[in-house]
């Protein structure tokens, strides 16, 4: 087992336990309390309107270049030069095409908009560095980068809520601008980081070049495309289709936010593991592996949020947003279990693109995208947010069932069903212990600690993964 590769998972896992937590609870939900849920449902179904084509910034570029060059360092400076070229001309081929579409639907908040662009921008290019950085195996850099910008965002928005020296009333508009301010420094950070590590000495750059980079990286592009359908049109659906759309938008935000931000754990393995795999393709020790630990690592973790969120639900959403609410905290514990298989998805969706068949898994994605958007389209209209959070799980839970088929027929790779039945069994530990915990007068933090403490040693007591192996792989050489 590659050393630098654990260390570095572990680094990612601890800087996001530290980090978003106070993310979540102390900006963003902060800032949907001050503005309202209907100014953060707008905002929320505009974020999703952009994301979704935000594929057009990129085209798959990002994927492509990464898996290659990490294949291949030699090929960095020719490889990110012309990738940098086509990168500045889809950036405003986007921003045209994503005015077009908002102007056709009827959004009339320019402002809005034009800063949500620019952050996106911002962001692409931020992860195109990224993934350079990974790419080169500096994954410790990139752990870092990783949580620059929301640590920059939460000194800065956390002055502004908690001080009384800035009198100004925080509108969304300001949320919005110290995110495209931060992903901004961030941004800087990373070009510093290549630039010391000689990365950019050369590029080269060529009209055929680019051409050929675009036209290999169609297959990312469309995968990349059909996920962003998967898992955000149905906010932009609902804020169109209710009757009372930036309400129920708001509603699902609210519990959207922290399927997001655990989520965003997923997308870092996945970010780190697209570049190892695709070094280590011929190697399917070192893939099965790797594999198990991410396994190990990052799904027994899924069980816990999703599980203790299901059975807090009204307790979690009172200690969230200071107020009950039947129908928002249902919505934020059926949201929540959904985490399970996105974070099966990141793990076998990357094998499957690391190792070669990322044409699979793009008519896998293709095909759950649709029947997410038609089941919305059906449903929303009668069942508001709650159709968006149900849907979400039959779809993701579907296109992972099928990840894992296929990585196994095509890559040879699977886990044991015995850690399967563990996961369940840990699933079981935890719901009953936050089933049993919450009919007692005990305060949810006390709470919460006792669950994550039981969880922790389920987790040992299975032998899934444990602080004694950690060290035991640390100290080997």
């Amino acid at each position: 087992m590659n050393k630098k590769l654990v260390t570095s998972l572990f680094l990612m896992i601890l800087l996001n336990v530290i980090i978003k937590p106070v993310w979540i609870f102390g900006i963003d939900r902060k800032v949907q309390i001050m503005v309202g849920a209907e100014a953060y449902g707008k905002y929320f179904a505009l974020v999703s309107l952009v994301f979704i084509f935000n594929i057009l910034l990129d085209l798959g570029i990002t994927n492509y270049v990464n898996r290659h060059v990490a294949n291949n360092l030699k090929e960095t400076a020719s490889i990110t030069g012309n990738a940098l070229i086509a990168k500045i001309i889809l950036s405003f081929v986007y921003s045209g095409i994503i005015y077009l579409i908002a102007k056709a639907s009827g959004i009339v908040d320019n402002r809005l908009l034009w800063l949500l662009i620019l952050l996106q921008i911002l962001t692409s290019f931020l992860l195109f560095g990224r993934g350079i950085l990974s790419a080169n195996q500096l994954f410790k850099t990139d752990a870092v980068l990783s949580v620059t910008d929301r640590v920059l965002l939460i000194i800065i928005a956390g002055f502004w809520f908690y001080s009384s020296v800035i009198h100004k009333a925080f509108t969304i508009y300001d949320f919005a601008g110290l995110q495209v301010i931060t992903v901004g420094f961030a941004l800087l950070l990373c070009v510093f980081f290549l630039l010391k590590q000689d990365i950019f000495r050369t590029l080269f750059i060529s009209r055929k070049g680019v051409f050929n980079i675009l036209l290999q990286s169609i297959p990312f592009a469309l995968t990349v495309f059909f996920m962003g359908v998967h898992n955000r049109t149905d906010a932009f659906l609902l804020e169109r289709l209710h009757t009372n759309g930036a309400y129920e938008a708001g509603i699902y935000a609210a519990a959207y936010r922290l399927l997001d931000a655990s989520n965003m754990v997923g997308y870092l393995f996945s970010s780190i593991l697209i570049s190892y795999w695709s070094k280590h393709g011929e190697q399917k020790q070192e893939l099965e592996k790797s594999l198990l630990l991410s396994h190990q690592l990052l799904v027994p973790a899924g069980v816990l949020v999703a599980t203790a969120s299901f059975f807090l639900k009204p307790e979690l959403y009172k200690l969230l947003y200071h107020h009950n609410s039947l129908y928002g905290s249902e919505i934020l514990g059926w949201c929540l279990i959904s985490l399970i298989p996105y974070f099966v998805i990141h793990l076998y969706g990357t094998m499957l693109t690391a190792t070669g068949h990322i044409k699979t898994y793009m008519w896998l994605v293709l095909q759950s995208a649709i029947i997410n958007v038609v089941a919305n389209w059906i449903f929303i209209p009668s069942m508001g947010a709650k159709a968006c959070v149900i849907i979400s799980l039959c779809s993701q839970s579907l296109l992972a069932l099928l990840t894992i088929c296929f990585v196994k027929k095509q890559a040879g790779l699977s886990v044991s069903y015995l850690l399967w039945i563990k996961y369940l069994l840990i699933g079981l530990i935890v719901g009953i212990t936050a089933w049993a915990l919450r009919k007692t007068e005990i305060t949810i933090w006390i709470i919460l600690f006792i669950i994550m403490a039981v969880w922790f040693l389920a987790v040992n007591l299975f032998q899934i993964f444990s602080i004694r192996s950690f060290l035991k792989l640390m100290s080997k050489k």
